[in-house]
């Protein structure tokens, strides 16, 4: 139920169906539904896709791309996006 949901555009159930198949360790197809539900501005999976990007999961790592959407979920008051981007920064 939650692909046939996702595949019609629920943000909602996208990041679920991803959170689901990256515990199956299908981590590319996870990364998929994350930013499709990022893409529509859900914050929970704008900080996943920022993971994502940080860690190397389902897709190269890339930490510009991390910090690009864990500072859009820190930007909606992300509290542990606010810290993650912090460290980011101080690596820099």
């Amino acid at each position: 139920m939650y692909r046939a949901a996702a595949d019609r555009g629920s943000a909602v159930a996208q990041i679920n169906l991803a959170i689901l198949l990256c515990s199956q360790e299908k981590l590319e197809e996870g990364f998929r539904y994350y930013a499709l539900a990022a893409d529509q501005g859900y914050t929970d999976a704008e900080y996943s896709l920022g993971y994502c990007y940080r860690a190397g999961k389902g897709t190269e790592v890339d930490l510009g791309k991390a910090r690009y959407w864990f500072a859009r979920a820190a930007a909606k008051g992300d509290e542990v996006a606010k810290e993650v981007l912090a460290d980011l920064d101080a690596r820099v």
